[in-house]
């Protein structure tokens, strides 16, 4: 895996602090992107920040999923 692919953690930082959302559900995009990619066997990439924000937005009904547009 190349630079490309890898996540840029201020990045990421960055796009989770632009969601309208509490700090425990970033905390929770957070670690459910860390499961997602270690069960992937990769970095943290924002598709997995972004199908976490997805899942998280799912359990809570809230509309983080247009945030996440472009993230990917």
């Amino acid at each position: 895996m190349g630079g490309s692919t890898t996540c840029d953690t201020k990045s990421v930082f960055i796009k989770l602090a632009r969601l309208n959302a509490a700090g425990a559900v970033i905390r929770n995009i957070a670690l459910n992107a860390a499961f997602l990619a270690a069960d992937a066997g990769e970095p943290i990439q924002m598709k997995h920040m972004a199908s976490a924000t997805f899942s998280e937005s799912l359990k809570s009904g809230s509309g983080l999923i247009d945030s996440t547009k472009g993230w990917v």
